[in-house]
């Protein structure tokens, strides 16, 4: 069965390696959709782009040159466009422009060539208006699945009723070829194994590389005409490609599939913010799993599952990690040793995580330790800084790789954001021919399984989402994009090169990002169930299509599903889509402190919250929506989405959800109705699994850290409809009682200071709690109390005083914020306009920060939850005035102060050295003030460790409150 992702695309490519078109072959170019139609006496059909399509219809016997044809068409019409539309029709080997009249007949002719039942395509009734009435005058012979409504196009949807039409028609021609013939066009020839396979108790090596939102037309091969990944095409042609491989379709759920092997949902990770962006810490991660099975484990790149301590790749199984905290270039980055510590780059982000791969690659080469790197590049993710953090998302990219989208004609009238797209896909592959490059001469690429995919569907901007502009950018004429539970959104490509695998071949079999672990596990000859402590998989290994039993080559480049087992051939694979959760969801808990899993906001029926952002870009999204209204399935050829749910697609023949897929009824509803059957099960797995629904855990004094950061978007708890949480904070606090709580463990004994990071135009009088639920409901738990000053329009750290706390053994206790009193603020406005962050740090012996010493005279000034700080620059007082003040001191308030921050002629002292010559060209007065513009770090972090943004969240331009000037 020819499937549509093998068709070869392209006028460069259209001959690439073939001579001769045959009867049944098919040479599509995507920008059949790009048409402009003109109606002229000739109706003739032009195209506005300089592409061509060519239906091979007519001819049984001898093989067709397409070169010759195509010579002798532009010799005989001189001034006809360069690349117009052809169709060919008669049997004497002369091609013919397309016109109306010519489709018609032409239609005819592919009916009987393939030997099809005339009957299906009878005559029939349709509606006619403006030129769709014109074009469908000379169209009797139609597909009787597109009767009816003109709307209900299959492959496009924007253009003239005339086109539309025209372009109806053309689609279900190609589909008929599609599932008549038995022949496909081949993205390339069978080559074989190119690298034998490992000895019995040898240990192969592992990369897996997850690029950042490049969806499947993102590479040259499913786009030739535009986007140039030479690269990454040789090394998918020398491959196996899966074509049926499913991921999730938002960057932070595919990474846990990824690193987990299990359901993003059941391991804890529901959205790409607001404190369900994590991996819970029940979850084993790759790293725990193949350092416990004696690999060398390393991380290098994005990682987008876990914002603070405890959850960061050294903390969980990634003996070796680079960790970059922007995408720019000179950008720093965290690196595993010491302790997380700030690195000055002097290149872009992946060229510099290129470099530190090589370089890991290097001494592995040396050392001959088996290793598993994970591998995320940042590109080609959006950054959402627009200028002075206005949180406009934009690409951004080296300016030399660009220029020439702009200067070659072939670019001309394409969106901005679609030439920066293409323009960081180059760059990235670039970079990825760096790899193949070492791993072609080194002694590793002969027993390393390198796996190339990435997360989601194409993130769509400004001028990308309509029209040609999409389809441009999204030849597959796939629905939907990135967040989305169409193919457009979901389905991506998976590469793979290793010991033992084919080249040349395409593998059709149902996979998803769940796989992965499972598979690399398998490979790795890992045995033990639990190894690294890891729940049950979700995935399937798929060592069974890449340990093939031959090393010569197959018989076609089109392996289908022939050699998938059969749990392979009978799963179900499942996405949930994040249109039904929120930030501000947070689950009740029980008496126990733990997800209370019988609540209604986890219902299968009734449960969710709609998404604040983009929930109303699921069609019926209701207050309660259900989770069924957010989950889609895979099963066999079958796509079935929940928002839709008497509906199923057929996919065997195009990755598009429209009605010409749609399986006739009644079978589809018998179809929908098992596998919503099997949707409800699943769901009720996810609720009863320990880690869903569950909050991060924030760690005080874990190791040899200091610093955390205890986000307020990650309470597990807070009062209802008092206090919103945002993608990244909460917002309110109205009453006296309103509070929120959080999880945390103290690891590590001592005294810690908290400081306070918000907006706010009032101030108000506030308490933190940190000890078990039951001591803060007692009274009885380690407590500050300050008043918080306005914070306007700044955010910047204010310190509440010291907390001295002893450690919680391993159990998970709370930290609570409660308004004491709020002031004479106007009773329906909130304290907080958005409150960001806490901020703990634990105090190492011998360590004395200005803002912590005693004053001179000996005075008690130091922080804590009865004393008032002296204010910046402020002298001692009198003993005699400070004995006085200590007599009312168990009356007054305390005032919470600034936190002081970097020390930036200390131990900060080389980053500051290191952006001297940046301050001055850019015209900054201060280094302080370049770095918290070119970092967006709040002012008042007292130390270089686990720095902390309020950018640092995906889908805050949805959100007024979480812009804040730093």
């Amino acid at each position: 069965m020819l499937r549509r992702s093998n068709l070869v695309p392209g006028s460069s490519a259209l001959f690439e390696g073939r001579k001769h078109l045959r009867r049944c072959d098919v040479v599509f170019v995507p920008e059949l959709y790009a048409l402009r139609l003109t109606l002229r006496e000739t109706k003739t059909l032009q195209f506005l782009e300089r592409e061509h399509v060519i239906f091979v219809t007519g001819s049984k016997g001898a093989p067709l040159d397409p070169v010759r044809l195509y010579q002798d068409y532009v010799a005989a019409h001189p001034a006809a466009p360069t690349d117009p539309f052809f169709m060919f029709t008669g049997a004497d080997g002369v091609l013919q422009p397309l016109t109306f009249d010519g489709l018609a007949s032409g239609v005819k002719e592919l009916v009987a060539l393939l030997g099809l039942d005339p009957s299906q395509y009878a005559s029939h009734s349709l509606r006619r208006g403006g030129a769709s009435g014109a074009l469908a005058s000379g169209l009797a012979p139609f597909f009787t699945r597109f009767q009816g409504d003109w709307k209900s196009e299959c492959y496009l949807r924007y253009y003239t009723l005339g086109l539309r039409d025209m372009l109806r028609i053309s689609a279900a021609m190609l589909s008929q070829v599609n599932r008549a013939c038995p022949a496909a066009v081949k993205l390339s020839t069978p080559q074989g194994v190119l690298k034998p396979a490992l000895q019995s108790g040898e240990k192969p090596n592992f990369i897996v590389i997850l690029s950042d939102d490049q969806g499947w037309d993102d590479i040259g091969l499913h786009n030739p005409r535009y986007v140039n990944t030479p690269n990454l095409d040789r090394f998918i042609r020398n491959g196996t490609l899966f074509d049926n491989f499913y991921v999730t379709p938002q960057c932070a759920q595919s990474r846990a599939a990824l690193l987990t092997g299990r359901y993003p949902p059941r391991a804890g990770t529901m959205l790409v913010h607001g404190g369900w962006d994590y991996i819970n810490s029940g979850e084993a991660t790759a790293g725990e799993v193949m350092s416990a099975a004696g690999y060398h484990t390393a991380h290098y790149g994005k990682w987008h599952n876990g914002r603070t301590l405890g959850y960061e790749p050294w903390t969980v199984g990634f003996q070796d990690s680079w960790f970059p905290s922007s995408e720019f270039e000179d950008a720093l980055m965290r690196c595993v040793v010491p302790h997380g510590a700030y690195v000055q780059t002097k290149k872009w982000v992946d060229d510099q995580l290129m470099d530190q791969v090589l370089s890991f690659l290097d001494r592995r080469q040396t050392d001959g330790k088996p290793f598993f790197t994970y591998y995320a590049p940042h590109a080609i993710h959006t950054s959402r800084t627009g200028g002075p953090f206005k949180g406009k998302v934009y690409r951004s990219y080296p300016k030399e790789w660009r220029d020439k989208y702009d200067s070659d004609p072939k670019y001309a009238g394409i969106a901005s954001a679609t030439k920066d797209a293409w323009a960081m896909l180059e760059w990235l592959d670039g970079i990825y021919g760096r790899l193949f490059s070492f791993l072609e001469s080194s002694p590793l690429g002969k027993n390393t399984y390198v796996m190339i995919m990435s997360d989601n569907g194409p993130q769509l901007l400004f001028g990308e989402k309509d029209g040609l502009n999409k389809m441009r950018r999204m030849p597959s004429n796939m629905e939907g994009a990135k967040s989305l539970p169409y193919d457009g959104g979901i389905r991506n490509f998976l590469a793979v090169q290793g010991p033992g695998v084919q080249a040349g071949v395409v593998d059709s079999t149902l996979l998803g990002l769940v796989d992965i672990l499972p598979t690399v596990a398998d490979l790795a000859g890992v045995t033990d169930a639990a190894v690294g402590g890891h729940l049950p998989w979700d995935g399937l290994s798929f060592k069974n299509l890449l340990a093939t039993d031959s090393s010569g080559p197959e018989p076609s480049a089109l392996r289908g599903s022939n050699l998938s087992n059969k749990k392979q051939q009978d799963r179900i694979l499942f996405t949930l889509v994040p249109h039904c959760w929120d930030a501000d969801a947070v689950p009740e808990l029980d008496e126990n402190r733990e997800v209370n899993r019988s609540q209604l906001m986890l219902d299968y029926d009734r449960g969710g919250v709609p998404h604040s952002g983009y929930g109303d870009q699921i069609p019926g999204m209701k207050l309660h929506p259900g989770f069924q209204m957010c989950i889609a399935a895979r099963y066999r050829d079958y796509k079935w989405m929940g928002f839709q749910p008497d509906k199923v697609y057929d996919l065997s023949s195009s990755h598009i959800e429209l009605p010409c897929t749609e399986l006739p009824q009644p079978y589809s509803s018998h179809v929908a109705k098992a596998i919503a059957a099997a949707a409800r099960a699943w769901w009720q797995t996810v609720v009863s699994s320990p880690s869903s629904f569950t909050k991060p855990t924030y760690y005080l004094g874990m190791g040899n850290w200091t610093m955390t950061n205890m986000l307020a978007d990650g309470a597990h708890e807070r009062t209802p409809g008092a206090i919103r949480l945002l993608v990244n904070g909460a917002k309110g606090f109205y009453k006296q009682g309103d509070k929120m709580c959080f999880g945390v463990k103290v690891e590590s004994p001592g005294t810690y200071y908290a400081a306070m990071f918000y907006t706010s135009k009032y101030n108000g009088l506030f308490k933190l709690s940190i000890g078990p639920h039951a001591d803060i409901k007692a009274g009885k738990a380690p407590t500050i109390k300050a008043q918080l000053p306005p914070m306007p329009t700044t955010v910047q750290g204010q310190i509440m005083g010291n907390l001295t706390l002893p450690s919680s053994n391993g159990k998970k206790w709370d930290a609570c914020l409660e308004l004491i009193n709020p002031g004479a603020k106007p009773q329906a406005e909130p304290v907080f306009s958005n409150f960001y962050n806490i901020r703990m740090r634990r105090l190492v012996a011998g360590e004395t920060l200005d803002v912590l010493q005693q004053p001179s005279d000996g005075g008690d000034y130091l922080l804590g939850d009865a004393n008032m700080r002296l204010a910046k620059g402020q002298q001692p007082p009198s003993k005699a005035a400070a004995a006085a003040a200590a007599a009312a001191a168990a009356n007054a308030v305390p005032v919470a102060v600034p936190a002081p921050s970097i020390d930036l002629q200390g131990h900060a002292s080389w980053l500051a050295k290191g952006v001297q010559a940046e301050m001055l060209q850019d015209g900054y007065h201060n280094v302080t003030s370049l770095l918290r513009n070119k970092y967006r770090w709040p002012q008042g972090q007292g130390k270089l460790e686990s720095m902390f943004s309020p950018y640092d969240a995906e889908d805050i331009e949805f959100c007024m409150e979480c812009k804040p000037a730093v």
